[in-house]
């Protein structure tokens, strides 16, 4: 015949088994905000580029200064290098052979800061 526990093993092992049980039904829904937040912030990351991405091929000119005024710039600017910064709102036009214009276009500069985050922020 089996040996019955002691009381206070009986007591331990409840305890325990308290203890697990609300950890687990703790730390699920925890972890699960976990994975939900980082999948809201990659989805509104992928939005603030495509959003761009589509302003910057509304406009045909290679400088695109309507861009400046909208959402999508100001949501995007904060992510951008110093030197895109500079780049996007130096206004230093340069004569070329008669004309005016940018030694690097504004498209140039966007399309390249935004295929930097991309790969930086690993959406691609």
């Amino acid at each position: 015949m089996q040996d019955l526990p002691s009381v206070p093993e009986a007591i331990a092992v409840a305890v325990i088994g308290l203890i697990g049980g609300v950890v687990g039904s703790l730390g699920t829904p925890w972890a699960q905000w976990g994975v939900e937040k980082r999948r809201a912030r990659k989805e509104r990351q992928r939005e603030m580029i495509r959003e761009l991405r589509e302003t910057v091929d509304r406009d045909p000119n290679d400088n695109v200064p309507s861009i400046f005024g909208t959402a999508a710039y100001s949501a995007i600017r904060p992510h951008l290098t110093a030197g895109a910064i500079k780049g996007l709102e130096q206004v230093d036009i340069h004569a070329v052979a008669g004309r005016t214009a940018r030694p690097v276009s504004h498209r140039t500069i966007i399309l390249d800061e935004l295929s930097r985050l991309e790969r930086e922020w690993k959406l691609v």
